[in-house]
């Protein structure tokens, strides 16, 4: 069985690198907090539009939306660490 997805879209517009990181931080944190075994969540900066959660049931999609969702989800979010650890290192 497929889990439910939530999205959680934190806009970060105005924030420095490093405030943006501990913010997403903070808010995986949070989320942990509520483990739940059929749901996986992922935690996406954004810059553009107010902060946000969209969810997506398995139930509701087919199985290649669901697929190809979960998969650029990943991806985005494995980009976005990489960025981190990136500027994290040029800094230091």
């Amino acid at each position: 069985m497929n889990k439910i997805i939530l999205v959680c879209y934190v806009n970060t517009a105005g924030l420095t690198t490093q405030e943006a990181y501990e913010v997403i931080k903070k808010v995986r944190k949070e989320l942990n907090l509520f483990h739940v075994e059929d749901i996986i969540h992922y935690v996406i900066p954004n810059t553009i539009g107010d902060s946000r959660i969209e969810c997506i049931n398995p139930t509701i999609v087919s199985e290649v939306d669901y697929s190809l969702v979960k998969k650029r989800l990943d991806k985005i979010t494995k980009d976005f660490e990489e960025s981190l650890e990136r500027i994290k290192k040029e800094v230091n």
